[in-house]
């Protein structure tokens, strides 16, 4: 029975450990990709219009932009995310813009990125903790002659 246990933790914890670098992964990716944004494309100045409406299960909130690339003016282009805590509506906000497709602003996030990085950091990192072996030590001692006066 003891035997058993020990090979289902250590396949739970390969389980749990491979979660947690695909969670780690994943953040270092959409960290990647808002460094990207922010490197090859165009920045550009606007100012956020945040709206809530009813969609009948509850509100919900978008953000639109209007700003200008390249002398055309975009106006009420719809963001494809939402960040409550940093788009306040009247608020100046940077985009960044593909030069290719520039009515497809996009907009760095870096947050989420990091939030998946530290729940997966700190998973692994009670999943792998080294148990307290301070019994086992004591154990040692007193079987080795050595420790012994």
């Amino acid at each position: 029975m003891g035997m058993l246990k020990k090979v289902n933790n250590g396949k739970n914890k390969n389980v749990v450990s491979y979660m947690c670098l695909i969670f780690v992964l994943i953040g270092v990716v959409m960290i990647g990709v808002s460094v990207h944004h922010m490197v090859a494309y165009d920045k550009v100045e606007c100012q956020l219009a945040v709206r809530t409406s009813w969609d009948g299960e509850g509100n919900t909130r978008k953000a639109y932009v209007t700003y200008e690339y390249e002398g055309v003016i975009y106006k009420d282009v719809a963001l494809g995310s939402f960040n409550a805590f940093t788009m306040k509506d009247g608020k100046p906000y940077t985009l960044f813009i593909n030069p290719e497709n520039p009515e497809w602003p996009t907009t760095t996030n870096y947050a989420l990125g990091i939030l998946f990085v530290v729940v997966g950091g700190i998973c692994f990192k009670v999943f792998w903790q080294p148990k307290n072996r301070s019994k086992e030590v004591q154990e040692e001692w007193l079987r080795d002659d050595k420790y012994l006066f």
